[in-house]
């Protein structure tokens, strides 16, 4: 399984009708996925509500495995465990938005997304110099995905 990333900028709540197979008629809709687990992090994304949304991008983050293997490194670079994040005992540290979230699915709301560009770009120079290209293309995809969801938006994880 592949973890899809998207991120959108200026989201606002809009009614929509759907078709018969249950899709909007309209096009730049979404529908945001709040993770019961991690409801904090969809900040200001209402549960169930369709957004209409200007700008936005794609990307895959590989698989699940690759994704979880990503955000370990991630959390090392910025020098605490992953799984110390998941049990809760670093508060505060770079990138814990992203780190203690799920693997698989949900949305991080725009405030959320804006902590997390800030930390992209304050660590941007110790990226560029320890990770590897391939991990920095996924860091960069994230970056810029922050930033636009920064902007009113959200990113979302399918």
């Amino acid at each position: 399984m592949t973890l899809h990333v998207a991120a959108y900028a200026d989201c606002t709540i809009t009614t929509v009708e759907l078709d018969e197979e249950g899709e909007p008629t309209v096009p730049s809709v979404i529908r945001a996925r709040v993770n019961e687990c991690y409801p904090e992090r969809a900040d200001g994304i209402v549960k169930g509500a369709w957004y209409r949304h200007g700008r936005h991008m794609r990307f895959r983050a590989g698989s699940y495995h690759e994704y979880s293997e990503w955000r370990r490194r991630l959390a090392l670079m910025a020098g605490y465990r992953a799984e110390n994040a998941w049990e809760g005992t670093v508060p505060g540290a770079p990138f814990l938005g992203l780190v203690d979230f799920a693997d698989n699915y949900g949305s991080l709301g725009s405030s959320t997304c804006g902590v997390l560009a800030a930390d992209f770009r304050t660590w941007d120079d110790v990226a560029a110099l320890g990770m590897s290209s391939e991990d920095l293309k996924l860091y960069r995809q994230f970056q810029v995905a922050f930033n636009l969801a920064s902007q009113d938006g959200m990113v979302v994880f399918t």
